[in-house]
């Protein structure tokens, strides 16, 4: 091979590098890329039965006694996007950051939310179902993510103040560490 193959080889093999994203997205699913019509039954302590949204089940008070059914949540019923969201997902693919959906939905649901997606961008994206509502499960992910040092940057989409509270907690203690990883946390609010 001649030097300026050789020359122009290294170059494109370069700007390919370069080009490579090293920024991961990190997206929620209910109520910040997409609503539904899927409940959380419940049955209070007190006897009297109720049916949450996702938006009303993040901000409910638990009580140990309350019991609580997310069969809803197993599947994708009636999906609406939230165009603006949906969006920014498809530019986020077509710009080539890394875009993971995590979700406090449980892993049943994880195929399902991939076959929406993929309906709606043409592309599969990874899906973490966590099947857990607890705010930290979300920053321990993102802590996941940051710690591997593979991104640059890290971007939180999500509609609870909650677990933008956590994740903002763990950029705190990445900081404060010392790692590269910008951070940036974004509380989805929909009117």
């Amino acid at each position: 091979m001649s030097k300026a193959l050789l020359k122009e080889y290294i170059i494109r093999i370069l700007k390919e590098e370069i080009r490579k994203s090293k920024k991961l997205v990190i997206f929620d699913f209910d109520d910040t890329l997409v609503k539904t019509t899927s409940k959380v039954k419940m049955k209070k302590h007190t006897g009297e039965e109720q049916h949450l949204t996702p938006a009303e089940y993040a901000v409910y008070e638990k009580h140990p006694e309350d019991q609580f059914d997310y069969s809803d949540f197993t599947k994708v019923v009636d999906p609406k996007p939230i165009s603006s969201m949906i969006e920014k997902l498809k530019s986020e693919v077509n710009n080539g950051s890394h875009v993971v959906i995590l979700t406090a939905r449980g892993p049943a649901a994880a195929p399902k939310i991939k076959k929406y997606l993929n309906r709606q961008i043409k592309k599969t994206i990874p899906v973490i179902a966590l099947g857990d509502s607890n705010p930290s499960l979300k920053a321990i992910e993102i802590l996941k993510f940051a710690s591997k040092g593979s991104y640059d940057e890290i971007e939180f989409y999500d509609d609870s103040e909650k677990n933008i509270n956590a994740a903002n907690d763990i950029k705190d203690t990445l900081e404060k560490l010392g790692y590269g990883t910008n951070i940036m946390n974004v509380h989805v609010k929909h009117h």
